[in-house]
């Protein structure tokens, strides 16, 4: 049995620059790539290194399956996980509000999988294109 654990630290262990009472240079910002280019300062979306994007999860796990939120909790969470071991299923997914109700979509690459995962949770299928978005996000 395999089993997976995401862990992110960051540390900065370089010394601080020495401050004057009147001046403090500005924080130095965390290590990222942005969608809008280096946004220190103001909104966006920021990837991580190495993080898939929306477009190439859709692109590369089109089967997607809703299940409600509160259906993937908990013990119901490991469940998911055992069952998904061996399975096409991407690392990351997506999750959307729909009618008072927050969704979580579980993406796989292979259209088998997706039914045998249905089957065994229920949920819906969704096609990427058609996937509601979060109030106020710009595509």
């Amino acid at each position: 049995m395999q089993c997976s654990l995401f862990v992110l630290i960051v540390l900065d262990v370089r010394p601080l620059p020495a401050c004057s009472a009147t001046a403090c240079p500005p924080p130095r910002p965390a290590s990222c790539v942005s969608a809008g280019g280096d946004q220190h300062l103001g909104g966006g979306v920021i990837y991580r290194r190495g993080e898939l994007s929306e477009a190439t999860i859709d692109s590369d796990w089109p089967h997607q399956v809703a299940l409600p939120a509160y259906r993937c909790t908990g013990s119901n969470y490991v469940t998911i996980r055992l069952f998904c071991e061996g399975l096409s299923l991407c690392d990351r997914g997506h999750s959307f509000y729909r009618d008072g109700a927050d969704f979580n979509v579980f993406c796989f690459a292979e259209r088998d999988h997706a039914g045998r995962f249905r089957e065994q949770f229920g949920g819906e299928f969704i096609d990427p294109k058609d996937r509601p978005k979060w109030p106020g996000f710009r595509r």
